[in-house]
């Protein structure tokens, strides 16, 4: 657990009003960075207030403008293992309005509409989402509840081995575009609105259309007795596919319908630690149950990654394995005839 500094600046604007000072402008701006250099934001939110002819606060007006950023892991190499030069930059530009609601005398967030629309600094990952919250308060005006979800869409480039040579040649690294839907869960932990909920279903697929995936995310996060979340624990659950050679007449050439669907089903686990205030990842337990189409290959694999982080919270490296097994249908030719007779 490490620090996320933030430097706060602010002016107010007034007006007399009644014979009284009051506020009808407020803009505050926040600088932050953990100690580590991993995370970074520059945000400033502005409030505009209103008063009615007796001078009583009668509404208010917000927006929320600024950038963000935080280190991503880019496995150019695909070995799974974070290199030098692999933790990359993916900067964040935050815009979003606030509507108010004057409560008990106080102007109250309602509705909070966020958008965050970033991508890395080497071009080859993108989103673009907007998060809404809806407030409820109780008759007293105290916070009693939150409503959310999250909507967007994202993209990261993926391997697509088209000439099956394992090695990235030029066309190869094509962009994976995804759906993002999601709804979030709050519960009021000292007076805040916090997620104790996420379920997040992300459908993607190739420019190409060769890949594509339909997974759901869930997410159950825990807080201690002072409202600091203190864990988490979640799932993915869902359906993959990618295009397969099936040589079904072994000239080791694409012919017409041999690139056929390897369908997968997924079945996973994560568990996380809490590392500078987020939770992350630290293992995940990920089974594949696929087969291809016709029934000419089928597999049952299950990936487990264990991810370590250094003193700063920032991703260090990840061991893993893959256990299973596998299957294809081969060629007996046992009567060397070099056709594919019956049961051969």
């Amino acid at each position: 657990m490490i620090w996320q500094d933030t430097t706060i600046t602010g002016t107010n604007t007034y007006r007399v009003i009644q014979g009284q000072a009051q506020v009808i402008l407020s803009v505050t701006r926040n600088v932050s960075s953990t100690a580590g250099g991993t995370q970074r934001s520059d945000t400033t939110t502005t409030v505009n207030y209103t008063y009615d002819g007796n001078g009583v606060l009668s509404g208010a007006t917000g927006d929320v403008r600024g950038t963000s950023g935080s280190q991503v892991f880019n496995d150019a190499n695909r070995n799974n293992v974070v290199d030098a030069g692999e933790m990359i930059w993916q900067d964040t530009t935050i815009t979003g309005t606030n509507t108010y609601r004057v409560i008990q005398g106080q102007a109250q967030v309602i509705l909070s509409v966020t958008r965050n629309v970033s991508s890395t600094a080497g071009g080859t990952q993108r989103s673009d989402t907007t998060t809404t919250v809806n407030y409820t308060y109780d008759g007293n005006g105290v916070l009693s509840g939150a409503t959310g979800d999250v909507r967007g869409t994202s993209g990261s480039q993926v391997f697509n081995d088209a000439n099956r040579n394992n090695v990235v040649d030029a066309g190869e690294m094509i962009w994976q575009d995804t759906t993002i839907t999601g709804t979030n869960t709050y519960r009021v932990i000292q007076g805040q609105a916090q997620v104790i909920l996420s379920v997040t279903r992300n459908v993607s697929s190739t420019a190409g259309g060769t890949q594509r995936s339909d997974t759901t995310t869930t997410v159950n996060y825990t807080y201690d007795g002072n409202g600091v979340l203190s864990g988490a624990t979640g799932d993915v659950r869902g359906t993959s596919g990618s295009q397969v050679f099936n040589d079904a007449n072994r000239n080791n050439v694409v012919d017409a319908g041999e690139m056929i669907w390897q369908d997968t089903t997924i079945t996973g686990t994560n568990t996380y630690r809490v590392i500078q205030g987020q939770a992350q990842v630290i293992l995940s337990v990920t089974r594949n149950v696929s087969s291809t189409a016709g029934g000419t290959q089928r597999s049952d694999t299950t990936t487990t990654v264990n991810y370590t982080y250094d003193g700063n919270g920032v991703l260090s490296g990840a061991t893993g394995d893959v256990r299973g097994t596998s299957g294809s249908q081969v060629f007996n030719d046992a009567n060397r005839n070099n056709v594919v007779d019956a049961g051969r």
